[in-house]
C-alpha cells in the first residue's frame, strides 16, 4: 500500500523503465503510481514527492495512445509533488512542461513546483 509520504530522488536524465541500477523520472513516476519499487526508485506512497535534479529530461520512449506511463508522455496517476532537488526548495529546479514534454494527470491532485 505504501507509506503516507515518501520521497523519491531521480538520479538519471535517461528515459527508461529498465532494471539497470538507476532511478529515472519515468521510473519515479511509475513507483509513485504503483506504490512498488521500480529499478532503484523506492516504492511510492499515498503522496509521493519526486525530487528532480537540474538537467534536461528528454522523453525518448515513443508512443502516444496509452495512459499507463509506459511510453510517450509521463502519466501521473497518483498524488505526486515534483520538486527541484538542488536544495530542497520548491523552485530550485524549474520544471517546464512543453508540447514535447507532456505530463498527463488523471483525477488526482498533482503539484508542479
Amino acid at each position: 500500500m505504501g507509506l503516507p509520504g515518501m520521497t523519491i530522488t531521480v538520479d538519471s536524465t535517461a528515459d527508461d523503465l529498465t532494471d539497470n541500477g538507476n532511478c529515472t523520472l519515468r521510473e519515479a513516476v511509475e513507483a509513485a503510481n504503483t506504490k512498488a519499487a521500480v529499478d532503484m526508485c523506492p516504492a511510492g506512497a499515498l503522496t509521493t514527492t519526486i525530487m528532480v535534479p537540474a538537467g534536461t529530461y528528454t522523453l525518448t520512449i515513443p508512443g502516444n495512445i496509452e495512459n499507463n506511463n509506459q511510453t510517450g508522455d509521463l502519466d501521473i496517476l497518483s498524488n505526486v509533488v515534483l520538486m527541484g532537488a538542488a536544495s530542497g526548495k520548491p523552485s530550485s529546479t524549474p520544471i517546464a512542461l512543453t508540447a514535447s514534454w507532456m505530463c498527463t494527470t488523471q483525477a488526482v491532485p498533482t503539484s508542479v513546483t
